[in-house]
């Protein structure tokens, strides 16, 4: 769905608006000629739809400012992590999460504690070069959210005040980057790679939650570690099997895997459509035929933008099973002996990851430049 702004006139007077803007980092919006606020009155502004601002707002934060026909800025607000039907907006003065009434008083939304409800789930300590450190957090409470503005996230020499409007949904998670940059998304300091204590205090520096130094560990390099199960008291070290903003879990996975790739197909084998088309295919290691109903093939980590094998698609006990990666067409959406992924696979560098009907991530193989007409495939296990 779509989102809304919402201004009040607090004045005793009528405000001729014309002219007036709404700024946000998702688009500008003017209003017209003709365009007033009476006293004590509101006017919402909708957020995508094709009326109001064309684009929704950022879900993950950004900032909104009120500029006056003069072009002076009147009022601003800065957010961050938002959650599914509710708001942010002023009670009493302060702002806060609330309830949606537009074009009405505000009404605040009921939160969670911090304490006993918020934790410290996943985190990654020593990232591959030209990635970020980050931690997760984990909400507990079934029902309710949690604010984060005003937390303080420690390691053992380090404290970091978060001020940004955010929120966890309810058993739900947030990734917070430990790199020193600037936005909501992102903690004022880095993660040691080994052995730190972690933890998260409230307002009055009261611990919520800790991390001590034995359980926080020494993980490889790009390999994150945390919860064995969301907000429970055991930990593992997630090998293969990184989770941020989702749940966690270790591949225990028994299914078909990733076999060989083609990423620079120049002069082998032609797909029907005629053109030489790169390839995945993949191997069912099982002595049963695996049936690959949802499924999905994908070329970030996150299966948001993945291919999913359609319903009926199997491979034999010990078989395997090749799909074609050709961008150009659409992909396949009903099972076919020739299906398409539409994944564009990089000849330079990539990489395919298969994922599970839950999205989770059971098998990946990364690669850098490719020499055409020569694969890249499993011999031995490896």
């Amino acid at each position: 769905g779509f989102g809304f702004v919402e201004m009040k006139n607090t004045g005793g007077a009528a405000v001729d608006l014309n002219g007036w803007k709404i700024e946000a980092s998702t688009g500008t919006y003017t209003f017209g000629a003709g365009a007033s606020l009476a006293a004590g009155d509101f006017v919402s502004v909708p957020c995508g739809g094709g009326a109001g601002f064309a684009t929704p707002l950022n879900r993950a934060g950004g900032t909104i400012r009120l500029r006056n026909a003069s072009g002076a800025y009147v009022d601003s607000i800065a957010f961050g992590n938002q959650i599914a039907d509710r708001a942010i907006g002023r009670v009493a003065g302060n702002w806060t999460l609330t309830n949606p009434t537009v074009s009405a008083e505000n009404a605040a939304a009921s939160l969670a504690a911090p304490g006993g409800n918020l934790v410290l789930n996943e985190w990654l300590s020593d990232a591959a070069p030209g990635t970020a450190d980050w931690l997760e957090v984990f909400n507990k409470h079934a029902t309710l959210p949690v604010a984060l503005s005003g937390l303080f996230f420690q390691t053992g020499t380090q404290n970091y005040r978060y001020p940004s409007l955010s929120f966890v949904a309810p058993l739900g998670w947030l990734q917070l980057f430990c790199d020193e940059l600037p936005g909501p998304a992102h903690l004022n300091f880095r993660l040691p790679s080994t052995g730190a204590m972690l933890a998260i205090a409230d307002a009055s520096a009261s611990v919520i939650d800790t991390i001590p130094a034995v359980d926080f560990g020494t993980p490889p390099q790009g390999v994150s570690r945390g919860r064995t199960t969301d907000g429970a008291v055991t930990f593992s070290t997630f090998t293969g099997t990184p989770s941020p903003g989702a749940a966690n879990y270790t591949n225990s996975w028994t299914g078909p895997v990733l076999n060989e790739v083609l990423a620079r197909n120049a002069s082998g084998d032609m797909a029907p459509w005629g053109t030489r088309a790169d390839w995945i295919e993949l191997y069912n290691p099982g002595a049963a035929p695996a049936v690959l109903d949802g499924l999905k093939l994908g070329t970030g980590t996150g299966a948001a933008n993945a291919w999913t094998f359609p319903a009926g698609t199997s491979i034999p006990a010990l078989g395997y099973l090749a799909v074609w990666c050709d961008p150009a067409r659409s992909g396949s959406v009903a099972y076919d002996p020739d299906m398409n992924t539409a994944l564009n696979l990089g000849d330079q560098s990539g990489a395919v990851t298969l994922f599970n009907p839950n999205g989770q991530a059971v098998d990946r193989v990364e690669w850098g430049p490719q020499i055409l007409d020569r694969s890249i495939g499993l011999d031995g296990g490896a």
